[in-house]
């Protein structure tokens, strides 16, 4: 990730938005590369802020700034911790993707299989 990291409430007042409508966001997937930290706060990207479309105001320089010295000054076994965190999560998105693959194989092959009609009679 290149860009700055914001928490929450930073965000919502650099966005002019409500922590709520962020919550929401990041629970319907908008927000994909939101994550939490090792104490369970979030941390959205600013690239995800202006993905959906965010315009991030004057509050940016500040809140950039104070952001960028709490992520330097994060011990590196948080960070490490962040980061497996973070690793879990895509692990089981890859996972939920593969078995919604398998799932769709099987369904197409129900649909591509021939259709024999059952007949209870013998004629």
């Amino acid at each position: 990730m290149t860009g700055h990291i914001f928490t929450i409430a930073d965000a919502a007042k650099a966005c002019n938005v409500s922590k709520k409508t962020l919550n929401r966001k990041i629970k319907a997937g908008e927000l994909a590369n939101a994550f939490k930290d090792s104490k369970g706060r979030w941390k959205i990207p600013i690239e995800d802020l202006a993905q959906a479309g965010y315009k991030v105001n004057e509050y940016k320089n500040e809140t950039i700034s104070e952001t960028t010295e709490q992520v330097k000054t994060e011990p590196k076994a948080d960070r490490i911790k962040e980061l497996e965190d973070r690793l879990q999560v895509a692990e089981t998105r890859a996972k939920i993707a593969e078995a919604k693959l398998e799932y769709a194989d099987k369904l197409i092959r129900v649909l591509e299989a021939p259709k024999t009609k059952k007949r209870w009679f013998r004629s």
